[in-house]
Order: structure tokens, then C-alpha cells, then sequence
């Protein structure tokens, strides 16, 4: 098949990307180091009229702020920028398409990671839906907890999670701030792949949730980093520092495990494969 990736620039894009070409064409559109520029934090864009492919997946993604100009942007690129892929999906006479929007996506007022970003993709969601069944295109979506990967450019979104992991690799002890022991989520990027290949390959459509199917307490993750890189240290928490947010633990679509489609690397794995970076060396 024919696949477009939105989000070229993306360690998602670019790890899906390198597991599907082995047997499709993989053509990338986005800001920078792609096929097909694509700006969509903007309100109209242009996309060749002549591109065609057989599906498209939308890794795509702004993570947001605190600032008004950053929810206004997070909005343009998750909200509106999903309804204009969709939008060239359709042009593009694809048979498929694959959005990639997250668990924080179910977030509401209640919740400590209600912002921004989690808004803004379940507005991109929604719109999708909308433009998908109005003109009969299918549509997968799926929510990631939160992802990690063998790469330091990941700990821009996850600087605690990379932090914790810092420390253990040098055997030192880990401050956590506040009294909480909140519990924490993650997929690895491979898992993600992966996911997307056989939901891609076996067509499966609807809104689903990716998770390894376990969460874990921060001092569980504390305690499988020291494992992982064969070194100790003592875990303490600083009652005057405000809590650590805590995030809601995701459970694994049950669509795609009755499908045979389970996430295979779990966390204690996943440490064990970071013990090759040369910042925790």
C-alpha cells in the first residue's frame, strides 16, 4: 500500500514509518524533513491534488501551554489540523485512515491533565468522526498513554519519567516532590508501531485505547530503573513541594486484544533497552 504520515519530523511518524516500509511505500508530509510540506497550524492549506494514497496515518501533533497563543495553536494543529487531514485523506481517495490522539483525550475538568493539549485532541477526534462519517471514509482512532522510547528526544514530553531514569542509571537517590505516590502509564514507541501496523493490516475501525495494560506508582518505576541498571538508591518525597499530577491509568482496547493485538514490551523491558543512551552512562 501507498501510506501517507503526517507528523514527518515526529519519533512516532519516523518509528512507524520504519516498521511499515518494509512492505509499503511510506511518504511523509509535515513541517520539515518531508515528502509533502504541511503546515497545520494554519487556517486554510493546500495539498496536491494529484496525491493519491491508500491510507493515511495522522501522527501529527502540538502539545500546548499555559499561554493563550499556545491553546489557540494547540488548537489550529490537533482540532482543526485533524479535520484538514481528514480532509486530504478524502482527496487523496484513501480507503483508510489512522489518528493518532491520546488517553488524554478522555480527560475532563476533574482531572489533573485537563489542558490544552487534551482538549484540543478530543476536538480533533470529534471533528474527524464528524468529516469521516459524513463523507464514508473509515476511521481508527487511537489513544497512547503516555510514550517512551529508546531515544532522549523523548524525554521532552516525559522530563520526570527520563529524570527518574537519569538517576538510577548513576545510582542516585530520587526526590519526588509532594506526599502523593501518583501512578503513571506508558507504551513504548515499538508497541505503538506495531498496533498501527496490524490495525492498518487487519482494518480494524472505532476509537481505541493503547496501554501496555499496567500502571505503575512512581516508586514502582523507581524501583524497576535501579533493577534495570543494576544500581540502588533511596526514594524520598519533599512534603513542601506541591504534588505530582497524577494521570489516569488507561486500559488496553479489548477490541484489539480479542484481535490479537496486545502491546509486548512492558516497562521493566523497556528500562532494560534505555540502559544503551549515553546520558544515563
Amino acid at each position: 500500500m501507498r501510506l501517507l504520515i503526517t507528523g514527518g519530523s515526529s519519533l512516532v511518524a519516523r518509528r512507524v514509518g520504519q516498521l511499515l516500509a518494509a512492505t509499503h511505500e511510506i511518504l511523509y508530509a509535515g513541517r520539515r524533513d518531508a515528502d509533502f510540506p504541511l503546515e497545520l497550524g494554519q487556517a486554510q492549506i493546500s495539498f496536491p491534488s494529484h496525491a493519491r494514497f491508500d491510507a493515511v496515518i495522522h501522527c501529527a501533533a502540538d502539545f500546548g501551554g499555559d499561554k493563550e497563543e499556545d491553546v489557540l495553536r494547540a488548537e489550529m494543529v490537533n482540532a482543526v489540523g485533524a479535520f484538514h487531514v481528514a480532509r486530504i485523506a478524502q482527496g487523496a481517495q484513501a480507503r483508510h485512515i489512522i489518528l493518532i490522539s491520546t488517553s488524554f483525550a478522555a480527560n475532563g475538568p476533574e482531572d489533573d491533565y485537563y489542558n490544552a493539549y487534551s482538549l484540543s485532541k478530543r476536538h480533533g477526534e470529534e471533528l474527524s468522526a464528524f468529516f469521516c462519517r459524513h463523507v464514508g471514509l473509515p476511521l481508527t482512532i487511537l489513544r497512547p498513554v503516555q510514550v517512551y522510547g529508546d531515544q532522549m528526544e523523548f524525554a521532552k514530553h516525559q522530563p520526570l519519567f527520563y529524570h527518574m531514569i537519569r538517576q538510577a542509571a548513576r545510582g542516585e537517590d530520587i526526590l519526588l516532590f509532594g506526599n502523593r505516590d501518583p501512578e503513571r502509564a506508558f507504551l513504548h514507541v515499538d508497541d505503538l508501531a506495531a498496533v498501527i501496523r496490524e490495525v492498518l493490516n487487519k482494518k480494524i475501525l472505532g476509537l481505541h485505547t493503547v496501554a501496555e495494560g499496567q500502571s505503575y506508582r512512581l516508586t514502582e518505576i523507581a524501583a524497576l530503573a535501579y533493577e534495570a541498571f543494576g544500581t540502588k538508591g533511596r526514594v524520598s518525597f519533599d512534603p513542601a513541594r506541591p504534588d505530582i499530577a497524577q494521570v489516569k491509568p488507561g486500559t488496553h482496547s479489548p477490541t484489539l486484544a480479542a484481535a490479537g493485538i496486545l502491546p509486548l514490551i512492558h516497562l521493566s523491558e523497556g528500562l532494560r533497552r534505555l540502559r544503551k543512551l549515553e546520558v544515563c552512562r
